[in-house]
């Protein structure tokens, strides 16, 4: 399998070494891209793991939902009211057993990959600003693309390359 026009007009890419390990929810393969005139130029390694639980956070509202769910969490910022209004800079998360809400605070850097609920991305918290990222190891991915139900009508070769068509780095590559 293949897809051309990765990183400029006229090259291509194929997936070699693919190993999958559905019990430890890992995948490792080489992406080898290709100029036009079929020399390879660059070698890629990828790794995909379904192990960590990012953090999914709603960020456009100030103040505290109704109903909120166990674990809705959000960054605090902007006006803030009602409970949240001493926790500027802050997550804030949901505790549905204790009724209450948790809080963790921002400094110049939060340590974890952030899943925005709302755009559907991963970013990164760096002084207040959400800078865009690629995450490689959410839970998310792995039950959207490798779970056992997903995987049950397809290969799993087949599958990461239908993953590596939903990253925006491939979204416009054809097949060739």
């Amino acid at each position: 399998m293949g897809l051309s026009n990765f990183l400029f007009t006229g090259s291509y890419l194929n997936i070699s070494r693919f190993v999958f390990s559905k019990d430890i929810k890992h995948i490792s393969c080489v992406l080898n891209i290709y100029s036009n005139d079929k020399s390879q130029f660059t070698i890629r390694d990828m790794y995909l793991s379904g192990h960590r639980k990012v953090l999914g956070v709603h960020h456009t509202i100030t103040m505290p939902p109704i109903n909120p769910k166990h674990e809705d969490a959000y960054v605090l910022q902007g006006d803030l009211q009602g409970v949240w209004k001493n926790y500027p800079n802050h997550i804030a998360s949901w505790d549905a057993f204790r009724k209450d809400w948790n809080y963790w605070q921002v400094q110049s850097r939060w340590p974890d990959v952030l899943y925005l609920e709302a755009t559907k991305q991963y970013a990164n918290l760096i002084n207040g600003e959400f800078i865009f990222c690629a995450c490689y190891d959410d839970e998310r991915i792995w039950n959207k693309f490798f779970s056992s139900d997903v995987l049950n009508d397809s290969n799993h070769i087949k599958q990461f390359y239908l993953y590596l068509k939903s990253l925006d780095a491939f979204k416009h590559c054809v097949d060739c």
